[in-house]
């Protein structure tokens, strides 16, 4: 009689031992997850306030992002930047 064959088809059961390693590789990298998962919630926030017919001034975020890319590639970005930092005697 041969051993069951898991899901990934190898033959041999997954180890507690290889199983804590795999949480202890994880927690390493808890500060990034928690970053990545601030800004994607900040960006979600801003993509639903930006959909509340609250005020025109305030775009969504996916607006904001395709007109900074836009901008950022036909040139414009850097001449509109530029703009506002005459005010401030630069």
């Amino acid at each position: 009689m041969s051993a069951p064959a898991h899901a990934n088809g190898s033959s041999r059961a997954v180890r507690p031992a290889e199983a804590s390693s795999f949480w202890r590789k994880l927690s390493g990298h808890r500060t990034a997850l928690w970053r990545t998962a601030s800004i994607g919630l900040f960006f979600l926030a801003w993509e639903i306030a930006g959909r509340n017919p609250i005020s025109f001034a305030f775009p969504t975020f996916l607006e904001t992002l395709r007109a900074f890319v836009t901008m950022t590639l036909d040139g414009s970005f850097v001449a509109a930047y530029a703009e506002t930092l005459q005010p401030l005697g630069w």
